[in-house]
Parts: structure tokens; sequence; C-alpha cells
């Protein structure tokens, strides 16, 4: 989690079998100490962005599910 508190507010998730234009659906469990909101999931070739209103910090959860274009 330290780590990745570098990331910033856009955050890329590799994922095997993700494809532009699949449908995300997520949501915060924890808005971590940067108390962040969401504002976009969007699946890429090979992964999903997700991007917070801020830097999420440390901590923060999210729950997410990809489904297939």
């Amino acid at each position: 989690a330290v780590a990745d508190a570098a990331l910033g507010a856009a955050i890329f998730v590799p994922m095997a079998n993700v494809k532009a234009g699949d449908m995300v659906s997520w949501a915060i469990l924890n808005d971590g100490s940067g108390n962040v909101t969401g504002v976009s999931a969007v699946a890429n070739n090979g992964g999903v962005t997700f991007t917070f209103s801020a830097n999420p910090q440390d901590d923060a959860i999210i729950s997410y599910c990809v489904a297939a274009e």
C-alpha cells in the first residue's frame, strides 16, 4: 500500500482478458487516508484505469467487476 500511494489519482490495474469497451462496475469500500470519491473506471486492453477525485494515498479499498462487451 505504501508503494502504491505514489501512483496518483488515476491507477491502472492490469487484468488478463480485459478489453477496451468492456463494462466496469465498481465501488469504494474504504476511501483510504486520502478520503477520495470515485470518478471513473475505464476498461483498456489488458486492464482497467480507476480514477479517483484525488490520490487515494494509503489503505483505499475498492470492489470491482468487469463484464465483457
